[in-house]
């Protein structure tokens, strides 16, 4: 039951995706032009350096930033808490008092936004004040996640007291909550370097780290550092370190990263696990492909290719030691689908990429002719629609075949 759950609310998803899609197509071709603001999520506005709130000689000497992703929770905990140690050093002759500034967000938009905001300094607890700025604050993200430049229009800022002595360091600690940007399955970070501009200089040094509940791979978490200097990071257990020296805090120099909701990945894990304790087991394989192909989600009915490979892999594995096995020819089935759908309409009207899909169900009635979930899939495609399924006699499906293959070499494509 559990299943057939998930299924009609991916078909419910995949019928709205269905009517913006032909609703787009409509508007095209009647001379109205979409809305840009639901074309792509937001960009990031918080994480962010610190920005000077005048001319100065105070530099930044080191800066430590940690994203603790640890409780991250797709539907039940979108914030991440945020740890910034900056090291601030005044060369000038002079002592210096001045409000520091830190982004909030924009305050046109939900996502991405840092809230329960603390800061202190060599360990004491600072004040702040809340301000409101007309400088909007962006992240830039990747080009298909953009959004016009005039769409945040105010951002919301703090500000607080800070005195450097000169010639000494002077250490502050930010603490906050970070709103991610959900991309289906995948959570967008990022870090705005160019707030710190203001400041004298370079910064000295920088280390990023990123904590998941579980061993940082390629494939759970991915960097797109839009540096002028090439950054690659460390998968050191559980954590992911990005480190710098000398850089330019410009927009150039911007840090965006994704990672895939945890409650989404462990089960990935678990159904790995569960192949190292019982190798032929077809069930096991079933489990890894719905775990992939769930990971595979990506924004607006998008699917992450690399991770849909995984999971047809998966089901191809589980029915090389069972061909009957139906769940796996349910599931690849469903993964085509969710591949290739949005082709019926426009592209391939006649559904001809559809007989890959139908031999699967077809296989799937023939071992059982009431199968819920086959039926709930052959009707979504069938919307509008009235494909034939070809006849299969299950007596003659291939037998099981040898131990399955191991997964090809393969790397993700960068987030």
């Amino acid at each position: 039951m559990a299943g057939v759950k998930a299924m009609q609310n991916n078909f419910n998803k995949r019928l709205l995706n269905i009517f913006m899609a032909v609703l787009c197509v409509f508007s095209i071709l009647s001379g109205v032009k979409p809305v840009a603001a639901d074309a792509a999520p937001p960009e990031m506005a918080p994480g962010s350096d610190l920005e000077a709130g005048q001319s100065t000689k105070v530099r930044m000497a080191e800066e430590v930033v940690i994203f603790d992703l640890t409780k991250l929770n797709r539907l039940e905990n979108s914030s991440v808490p945020v740890t910034a140690t900056f090291t601030m050093f005044n060369d000038g002759k002079e002592d210096e008092e001045m409000m520091v500034r830190f982004p909030l967000g924009c305050d046109e938009e939900d996502y991405s936004k840092a809230t329960e905001f603390e800061v202190m300094s060599n360990g004491k607890s600072l004040p702040v004040r809340i301000s409101t700025s007309k400088k909007p604050v962006f992240l830039p993200m990747p080009p298909y996640y953009s959004r016009r430049l005039d769409y945040c229009k105010t951002s919301t800022w703090v500000e607080f007291p800070v005195v450097f002595p000169k010639k000494e360091n002077v250490s502050l600690q930010v603490h906050y909550m970070l709103e991610v940007v959900p991309l289906g399955a995948t959570a967008a970070f990022g870090y705005y370097l160019q707030t710190g501009s203001g400041w004298n200089g370079e910064i000295g040094k920088g280390t990023f780290i990123v904590r998941l509940p579980y061993e940082t791979t390629i494939e759970n978490i991915s960097c797109n550092w839009n540096s002028t200097r090439a950054f690659s990071p460390e998968y050191k257990g559980k954590e992911i370190i990005w480190k710098f020296s000398n850089l330019e805090p410009t927009t150039k120099n911007n840090l965006i990263f994704q990672a895939i909701f945890p409650d989404q990945w462990q089960p990935v894990i678990d159904a790995q696990n569960a192949i190292s304790q019982s190798p032929y087991d077809a069930t096991a394989y079933v489990q890894l492909g719905d775990a992939y192909h769930s990971v595979a989600w990506g924004d607006h009915g998008a699917v992450d290719h690399y991770f849909s490979k995984r999971s047809i892999y998966s089901y191809e594995k589980a029915l090389a030691l069972d061909s009957y096995q139906i769940d796996a020819h349910n599931g690849i089935a469903s993964m085509l689908w969710d591949e290739q759908w949005n082709l019926l309409i426009s592209v391939d009207q006649e559904g001809k990429f559809l007989k890959p899909i139908f031999e699967h169900l077809s296989i799937v009635f023939a071992i059982d002719p009431e199968n819920a979930r086959a039926q709930m899939l052959l009707g979504e495609i069938n919307q509008g629609h009235d494909f034939i399924l070809p006849t299969v006699n299950p007596v003659l499906l291939p037998s099981p075949t040898a131990t399955p293959s191991p997964f090809p070499t393969e790397t993700p494509e960068p987030g």
